[in-house]
């Protein structure tokens, strides 16, 4: 069989691997059936295309202090941030946290998206990289020679990273939301394998926040958790997931990852949508502080076991793609052509 061949099979069985399992990170109103039980609907409907083309491979409310709940002694002792060890693969170290939201906080999220992203963002550039001069890619060795001399081994395949730089060559965002319908933030390609990896990492967290037993009933939790259920509804709500802050060092003549953060957020919802399809908050029950409290149990179960999950070959693959587009930032931002480095991919 050949290369090409190969790689769109796999395409295909990935694209059919996800419409099986698909529902997104976005939680409606349950109903209800009885007094005692709420059916909870999980939405996912987006159509879409696997891409075949193998050619064409902060924002401010960050900076407010996690959350101190009366639900659970994990927010009254420290800030709600966990560092782990690098996972085996070798990539940096990932940190946690969760966040309320406010209305500051969710005014300049809706100022970036245009509507809620109940999914993944990837944001930032690259802290602790030096000016960078010039910048070439080694193909055979997937590796970038920044400055002459100095090296940086791509933390995706060069198919991926090729559509990482054409998407932040076009707009500096990049997110999906899983919903209905879904919303591709920025200029990612829609079924391209980065765009479906961050939509299953979207799906899988979603899933444990928003405890749709259903698709995780026989994963192996960490200290044996399982996902809390709603027991009293108060509406629509989005659980947002961004990665962002990723930290580098120099060292010697290689270029290393050290760090990264995963934020979260659970917005509450109205019924309307955006222009582009996605979710637009409900203010009110924002101001009023209106958060489910076994939504966030099981938020902050992913906050203390981020080390674990950080291994998951979806989180991981999705803060793989936030460290290849934090670079790709930090390229634009020296005034590196990002469009000579994709025509020598």
């Amino acid at each position: 069989m050949k290369k090409s061949t190969i790689k769109i099979s796999f395409h295909f069985i990935l694209f059919f691997l996800f419409t099986s399992i698909c529902t997104g990170a976005v939680f409606q109103e349950p109903v209800a059936e009885n007094p005692n039980t709420f059916k909870s609907r999980f939405l996912f409907s987006e159509g879409f295309k696997v891409s075949t083309d193998t050619e064409i491979e902060t924002p401010e409310y960050t900076k407010e202090k996690p959350i101190k709940s009366s639900y659970n002694n994990i927010f009254n002792q420290k800030p709600v941030i966990e560092k782990t060890f690098s996972p085996e693969s070798g990539r940096p170290l990932v940190k946690a946290r969760y966040i309320r939201p406010s209305l500051h906080s969710v005014h300049s999220i809706m100022e970036k998206y245009k509507s809620i992203p109940g999914g993944v963002t990837l944001e930032g550039t690259g802290k602790g990289l030096s000016k960078i001069q010039s910048a070439i890619f080694d193909k055979t060795e997937n590796v970038f020679i920044i400055n002459k001399n100095i090296r940086y081994t791509s933390p995706v395949s060069s198919s991926e990273m090729k559509y990482i730089l054409h998407a932040i060559n076009t707009d500096n965002r990049m997110g999906v939301s899983l919903g209905d319908p879904g919303v591709v933030y920025g200029s990612l390609t829609s079924g391209s394998i980065p765009c479906i990896n961050l939509k299953l990492t979207d799906h899988f967290l979603g899933c444990i926040v928003f405890a749709n037993n259903k698709w995780i009933r026989n994963y192996d939790f960490p200290d044996n958790y399982r996902p809390r259920k709603l027991i009293h509804s108060g509406g629509g709500y989005a659980v947002y997931f961004n990665l962002e802050d990723f930290n580098f060092i120099k060292d010697g003549d290689t270029i290393v990852p050290t760090e990264s953060t995963l934020t979260i957020t659970l917005i509450p919802l109205t019924d309307k949508k955006g222009p582009e399809g996605g979710y637009l908050p409900d203010f009110d029950r924002i101001a009023k502080g209106k958060i489910p409290g076994e939504f966030e149990s099981n938020i902050s179960h992913i906050v203390k076991n981020v080390g674990f999950y950080q291994n998951d070959v979806r989180l991981s693959k999705a803060n793989a793609y936030g460290e290849a587009a934090a670079f790709a930032r930090t390229l634009q931002a020296n005034e590196i052509s990002l469009e000579t480095l994709i025509n020598s991919m």
